[in-house]
This record gives C-alpha cells, structure tokens and sequence, in this order.
C-alpha cells in the first residue's frame, strides 16, 4: 500500500510537472501579445503625429487667409437712413462721381450705374423741388400785357363814338356793337379769355371790322393784340409743363426711392469688395479709398461713426414734393375796360 501511495504520489508529481510546463507555454505566449500591443501603441503615436501635423497646416493654411483678407481694402459700413434727405442725395452723387472716375467696367458695376445714376437724380430733383413755378409770373404778365391790348382798342372805339368827325363816329358806333360779344374778356379764365381775343382779332382783322378799325387807326394795335395772346399761350403752355414736372415729383414717395437706392448701392459695394480680394487692382483700391473718405466725411458732418450708437438725426419724413401755384386756369386780372 505504501508503494502504492508512492507510485500515486508519483504520478502526481508528474502531473505537476506536466502542468507546470504549461504554465510555461502560457508565459511563453504573453510575449508575442505583449509585443503586438507594442505595435500597436507605436502605430497609434505615428497617426498621432499626422493629426497633428494636420492640424498645424490647417492653422497656418488659415492664418495666411485671415492676414490676406486683413490686408484687403474694404468699403465700411455706413448708416444710410440715419442721413436726411439732402444729404443722403449728397452722398450717393459723390460715391456716383467716384464711380465715373473708376469707370464703371474697372469696378464691375456696369449693370448697377445707369439705375443707380437715374434715381439720384430723380432724388435731387425732389431735394431741389421748387415751391413755385417761376412761368407763373411770365403766365400773369402776358396776360396783362393782352388785357391792357384789349383795353386799348375798347377805349378807342368808345371815345370815337362822340367824334365830331362823321366817318369816325360812324365807323366807331359800328365796331362798338361787332366788339358787344367780348366785353369784359379781362376778368375771364385764361384758356377762355386766350379764344375769346382770338374771335377778336378775326372781327378786326377781315371784313367790315377791318375796316372800321383802320378808320379808327387800329390796324397796328390789333397785330400787337394778336401778338400778345400768341406771347401768352406760350407762356402759358410752359407752365402747364412746369407744373406737370411737379405734379409727377409730388406723387413719388421719396422713402420708397431713397431705399431702391441704398439697396443698389450695397450691391455695389458688395460687388467691389469681392473684387478687391478676388482680382484687386489700383483702380479698385483708389475707388475705396475714395468712398471711405466721403463715409467719413459724412460721419462727421452728422457727428456719427460706423460703430457710434443710436441716432437723432432722422432723415426728412416727406413723400414727394409738396408744391403750390400751378398756373391753372384760374382767370385774368381784375382790371377791365370801360366798355
């Protein structure tokens, strides 16, 4: 039994030995592991250092973009609506001016300046907007002119009816009752008064009123009576024009026109400052430079800056040219002949 317990014993230990040579292998084994993490570490530093590498060309990439873009020339911002309206007209003729000495084709705005021109001067125009038509006066002296003509020749016939020469009292009781129609034509409407000599002057020009006004001597001031009413109706044709140029700037809303005119504005600017990266050029540089000038200027002038606050000085709240003394055909003046 006890060389049995032995032999047992044996095999046990034989056993162990078995177990411990694999134990070994197993420790055997870690090292290829222990080495492929090894690489696998290494590998991972290297994609480590490429990331990196990335990243810093990526800022410098950047940085050069970020210092060009600085180094560009660029029309600032300005706030338009804070201008009144004169000088908000002031400041687009003197951009518009910058832009003729550019060119239009340097700057590549050639599909904005023609609009851009039109409604400036279309804003000018209702800035200096007259208040009275000046051929409203040059209307009101003719019209006097062609009654103090009528007045003569009324005058005369009367005084010749008491004429202690025979011919003339005739000559002059007959033109008084053919002239009967037009007493009183001084104080009429213009348009009415301007037929009513024209009927006059044919009575005195043809037939027996012709005759009975060179009787009377009258020939010569019934071709100045003539000549009078012409003098008037051109005058008067002027002032409807005047008075029609007015009428058309009153019904422009001016709010409405000074934003169409911003908004092509900002086109252009938006345009140049993209070709002063793009393709700049010293015809592109001087531009800006110029403009930012006159935003300046303007800045100035209305105590502002592009990064200043709120703003009291609000531009002019009309909607057109509100005019008076439009010449219309409102009448003849009050004097009259005594016929």
């Amino acid at each position: 039994m006890v060389g049995l317990k032995t032999a047992v014993a044996g095999q046990k230990i034989g056993m162990f030995g078995l177990k411990t040579v694999v134990d070994g292998a197993k420790i055997g084994m870690s090292g290829p592991t222990t080495a492929v993490a090894g690489w696998k570490i290494a590998i991972a530093g290297i994609a480590t250092a490429a990331d990196e590498r990335k990243i810093q060309l990526t800022q410098i990439i950047t940085f050069k973009i970020e210092v060009k873009i600085m180094a560009v020339s660029q029309i600032t911002g300005f706030a338009l609506t804070h201008l009144t309206t004169g000088a908000h007209n002031k400041f687009h003729l003197d951009v518009n001016k910058a832009i003729g000495n550019a060119t239009a084709a340097a700057l590549h705005v050639e599909s904005y300046v023609d609009e851009y021109t039109k409604k400036i001067e279309l804003e000018g125009n209702i800035v200096n907007r007259k208040t009275a038509m000046a051929s409203t006066v040059d209307v009101s002296a003719a019209d006097s002119r062609r009654d103090r003509g009528v007045g003569v020749i009324m005058n005369v016939t009367v005084a010749h009816t008491t004429s202690i020469i025979a011919e003339k009292a005739d000559a002059a009781n007959k033109l008084r009752q053919l002239l009967a129609p037009y007493k009183g034509i001084g104080g009429h409407a213009y348009q009415k008064e301007t037929a009513e000599i024209n009927g006059m002057v044919a009575v005195l020009s043809a037939g027996e009123g012709a005759t009975y006004a060179a009787a009377l001597g009258l020939k010569d001031e019934v071709t100045a009576l003539k000549q009078a009413n012409d003098d008037f109706e051109k005058a008067y044709e002027r002032n409807q024009e005047e008075a029609a140029t007015l009428a058309a700037l009153q019904s422009i809303d001016s709010r409405e026109l000074r934003t169409q005119i911003d908004a092509i504005y900002q086109q252009i600017v938006l345009t140049v400052n993209a070709l002063a990266v793009l393709q700049p050029s010293d015809e592109v540089t001087a531009f800006i430079q110029k403009v930012n000038g006159i935003i300046f200027k303007a800045e100035q002038e209305m105590g502002s800056s592009t990064s200043g606050g709120s703003m009291t000085d609000l531009p002019d709240s009309d909607t057109g040219g509100g005019t008076s003394g439009t010449g219309g055909d409102g009448g003849g003046d009050d004097g009259e002949s005594p016929l």
